[in-house]
């Protein structure tokens, strides 16, 4: 019997040497959550700095609306979401099911100039959007998406923002 369970302490040693070498231990903050936060930010600060990019992308989600309306997400794109009143979110968002070492993540800049973040699960291709109104504003959207701010830099953008955040 000691040997048993000596073979099995061993195994958790060495299992949990793995997930820490890994960076599996803390997923919320693990290297590759953190390296796609940074591409994200990059990606959408060059997007939403881009007047060209964010008229043209507000006239197709526009168009898209005309021509469905609001089903099936008719208000946004893979990388704008347009409120009611014309606010618009410039946006990245990462599923867990899409990579399962990424937590769900969200990272966006909007049209008020700030950066916003949020672990809501909007799922693969934000298919829980697809059935939701589009917001009358964006400060609607961030009420009902758990959106916080930050710098559009630090690490805060990993903490946890729904379900019922810890402080």
């Amino acid at each position: 019997m000691p040997v048993g369970v000596a073979a099995t302490v061993v195994v958790m040693m060495g299992a949990a040497f793995v997930f820490r070498s890994l960076g599996l231990h803390d997923l919320p903050h693990s290297k590759w959550r953190r390296e796609w936060k940074d591409a994200a930010i990059a990606t959408v600060e060059k997007q939403a700095l881009d007047r060209g990019w964010v008229e043209r992308e507000v006239s197709t989600v526009k168009a898209k609306l005309k021509s469905q309306g609001e089903d099936d997400g008719g208000w946004f794109s893979g990388s704008l979401l347009l409120m009611k009143n014309g606010d618009w979110v410039a946006y990245a968002s990462k599923c867990s099911k899409d990579d399962w070492r990424i937590r769900d993540i969200f990272i966006a800049h909007a049209s008020d100039g700030k950066w916003y973040y949020s672990t809501y699960h909007f799922c693969l291709g934000m298919l829980n959007l697809r059935v939701e109104d589009q917001p009358e504003s964006l400060t609607k959207f961030i009420a009902a998406y758990s959106l916080r701010e930050f710098d559009g830099r630090s690490d805060e953008c990993l903490k946890k923002t729904w379900p019922n955040p810890t402080p």
